[in-house]
């Protein structure tokens, strides 16, 4: 990995806007930029709104399709790698929570989300992909809000090569510091358990038909230290200069990278075993 310098945005979505979501995430972009940003994640969903009802059905897009195109476009204009979010349709009517890797050469990855809320799985199915990409000099996975409540995804992506593991929310649930201080009870575990950088961030909404949701931004290093952070109830982010030289650090280091030392020949026995009912 290179050193690299990212970005998160707290970024508040107009639900149902995609062409205000879309100015508004160029408008970041030329922003972000300016401070030598590489790549930058938007929230979950921010390209149409948040949304687990049937109100969201008309506003999936294909991918690759118009809105995606448009978020090429922006990458390419500004030559920050995106990263966004947006409700999904493929060509057989299924509906993904997923999320687009916009590079100035194009459409680099997608990533539908693994692990639905409950009540997600109402409008949306899951999608199957572990989510790591290459570019920018590094590697990296991307995971959507209840994802990041699952360890072993962010595990498989560390034993896939992620260096970087972009996290992108859509909470309502608290406010600005009650919502950092449940992001950080569990975040820097995800980062110090597998070694990797964690850079976490989430949608805000403009409309009055859900509750206010708190604008929290973190990058978190591999050891679990918080590098920089953005928190309130207004648009921020957080960027950070990421260090290649750490990483490499920490991986040859014989106590201190954790996944090198797993012995998956146990937990696939004992994963048989209660998958048996035994």
């Amino acid at each position: 990995m290179r050193d690299i310098t990212v970005a998160v945005v707290n970024f508040r979505a107009v639900f149902g806007d995609i062409e205000t979501n879309l100015l508004r995430i160029e408008e970041w972009a030329a922003r972000l930029a300016e401070q030598g940003v590489a790549i930058a994640c938007f929230p979950e969903m921010c390209i149409c709104g948040y949304d687990h009802t049937a109100a969201v059905i008309p506003l999936a897009q294909t991918v690759p399709g118009p809105a995606v195109e448009r978020l090429i476009s922006i990458a390419a204009r500004h030559g920050v790698t995106l990263l966004a979010g947006l409700a999904e349709v493929d060509t057989q009517g299924h509906r993904f929570i997923s999320h687009v890797v916009a590079t100035s050469q194009g459409l680099a990855g997608v990533y539908r989300k693994t692990h639905l809320s409950p009540p997600e799985r109402e409008i949306f199915v899951a999608g199957d992909g572990i989510g790591v990409f290459e570019g920018d000099g590094c590697a990296f996975g991307v995971q959507l809000c209840y994802d990041t409540h699952f360890p072993e995804l962010s595990t498989l992506q560390a034993l896939a090569g992620a260096e970087v593991l972009f996290m992108a929310f859509a909470t309502p649930r608290g406010d600005p510091p009650s919502l950092r201080g449940r992001l950080l009870r569990y975040l820097p575990a995800r980062a110090y358990d597998n070694g990797c950088y964690v850079v976490a961030c989430n949608l805000m909404r403009a409309e009055r038909r859900m509750q206010p949701s708190a604008g929290v931004a973190l990058v978190i290093g591999p050891k679990g230290e918080l590098l920089a952070e953005a928190t309130g109830w207004e648009e921020g982010a957080a960027v950070a200069r990421l260090s290649g030289r750490e990483i490499e650090r920490i991986r040859r280091t014989g106590m201190g990278y954790f996944i090198g030392h797993r012995r998956p020949e146990l937990y696939r026995s004992w994963y048989e075993h209660i998958a048996a009912g035994n």
